[in-house]
């Protein structure tokens, strides 16, 4: 007939209890030693002391033999404690630990599901500092290069306007009237003269103005793409710390409850729509499923209250203490079926010592 093997649970416990009985040994022969002294008759004075230091050097060798016969082991990793207790490591993912879940219920999850977990935590915080990393890279950099164009854009009307005060100073002492009657020729040659560089300061500045818009257009552009790429990093870490709204449905209906949750605590349509973080879209899901959750609460109370109201006490048969242990013992046996978890048979034992004592 085969054994049964034993838990995983048995296997740490055994596996632990044996560096409890090797710390109890060593005093038994010290305990030997002394009796064995005292009975030796005070006449023989010699004999005493030699065999004193004899089994006293006996003692040592023993102690000294036995220390490194002491077994102790340190767990850090659970392929250490695998190795340990001889079972595979994938079967410790499987023990359950309790957690406190993010509607602030306590539940129970295995190992694996929590690493599991720990592992998204961490992938979505990593894509979170990428992102913001990547949108202040690109933000320091259109900066340097708005602010290098408006240094430059400076720089061009100063000349423009230099140039514009040379035309004037140019033809300022013409007498244009005195010109004409006097020299026609002249007249027509400098009139010419003074309309092209007219032009050409006009069409300078013609283009100053383009490029100055086209060069906010391209700044514009670049801020919308990088801010395109900054809400696609987001939206991949919101999707990993929330893998609930990877369906379109539950995300549709969950998002549209956050933007109602948001205006009715006083964010305006604007501020709503200008939110791309998405851990502040996490913070305020677990705030909407708990403030769910109270409410619920608060209604279950109410409507309890309202069934039972006052109740009235009926004469009857008092129930006996043993009765009311018994009913308790069962209860815990109920759970105990149901879980099979450590802490519940640490509850039905410790329920039962008490029921007997």
């Amino acid at each position: 007939m085969a054994e049964k093997q034993p838990s995983i649970e048995e296997r740490i416990t055994a596996a632990l209890l044996p560096q409890e009985e090797t710390q109890e040994q060593p005093e038994q022969p010290e305990q030997e030693i002394v009796e064995t002294v005292e009975e030796v008759e005070e006449p023989v004075i010699e004999e005493e002391s030699v065999e004193t230091q004899q089994e006293s050097e006996q003692v040592e060798e023993v102690e000294e033999a036995e220390e490194p016969t002491e077994e102790t082991w340190q767990v850090e990793t659970l392929g250490q404690l695998a190795e340990q207790i001889e079972v595979d490591p994938a079967d410790l993912y499987n023990l359950k630990i309790p957690v406190n879940g993010s509607d602030g219920e306590r539940k129970e999850i295995t190992i694996g599901q929590w690493k599991d977990d720990w592992q998204s935590k961490e992938k979505s915080e990593k894509i979170a500092s990428e992102t913001i990393a990547i949108k202040q890279k690109l933000e320091d950099q259109l900066n340097r290069e708005i602010q290098q164009f408006e240094k430059d854009s400076q720089q061009g009307a100063e000349f423009l306007q230099e140039l514009h005060e040379n035309f004037l100073n140019e033809f300022k002492t013409v007498d244009w009237k005195t010109l004409e009657q006097t020299d026609p020729t002249q007249f027509v040659m400098q009139r010419q003269k003074f309309a092209d560089k007219q032009a050409y300061l006009e069409n300078l500045r013609s283009k100053a103005a383009q490029n100055w818009e086209l060069r906010q257009n391209e700044f514009k552009e670049k801020r919308v793409k990088a801010m395109g790429e900054a809400i696609e990093k987001e939206q991949k870490a919101l999707l990993n710390a929330i893998p609930e709204w990877n369906d379109e449905n539950v995300y549709n209906a969950e998002s549209a409850k956050i933007r109602q949750f948001l205006k009715t605590n006083g964010y305006s349509e604007d501020q709503v729509n200008n939110i791309t973080d998405h851990r502040f879209f996490v913070m305020v899901r677990n705030a909407m499923k708990l403030n769910d959750l109270q409410d619920q609460t608060k209604k279950v109370r109410k409507k309890t209250a309202a069934k039972v109201g006052k109740k009235i006490l009926k004469p009857g048969a008092k129930r006996t203490n043993a009765a009311i242990k018994q009913d308790a013992a069962n209860k815990v046996r109920q759970n105990l079926k149901k879980s099979g978890s450590v802490d519940d048979a640490a509850a039905a034992i410790s329920n039962l010592f008490n029921s007997r004592g």
